[in-house]
């Protein structure tokens, strides 16, 4: 595993993720030529949420929340700066794809939760959605 922090160029995410690279084929690899982007693996945005005396608290959030896609290709243009991940920030970014890998429970009476998508209100102006 190779853990990173990445910051991206046009949306200054910090994104962290194992990232690697992608290689036309096994015969361009083996030849030393150059990758022709990267691939993030199990990628998660951070974000600090407080700061303490002792540092900050720190949220994780899926890159992409509506896939199940584990892993992405994504190209050189995209990326600003890559940079390795502090201990504390790589342990609890490891311990959030474990925790995020179990298997979901069964909903019953005591874990079951509901989720509601609303859709946006829209004016008069904006028109009807139906």
């Amino acid at each position: 595993m190779t853990i990173q922090v990445i910051n991206m160029k046009y949306s200054n995410e910090q994104v962290i993720c194992d990232v690697g690279e992608v290689f036309h084929d096994q015969e361009s690899k083996e030849k030393g030529e150059k990758p022709i982007c990267l691939a993030f693996t199990d990628p998660y945005t951070l974000h600090v949420v407080n700061e303490t005396e002792d540092g900050y608290n720190i949220n994780f959030k899926k890159w992409n929340p509506f896939t199940d896609v584990r892993q992405f290709n994504v190209g050189f243009d995209l990326i600003g700066i890559i940079s390795s991940a502090k201990p504390a920030v790589q342990t609890a970014y490891e311990q959030k794809i474990l925790a995020d890998s179990q298997p979901i429970e069964k909903p019953n009476e005591e874990t079951r939760s509901q989720t509601t998508i609303h859709r946006p209100r829209l004016t008069p102006e904006q028109g009807n959605m139906e």
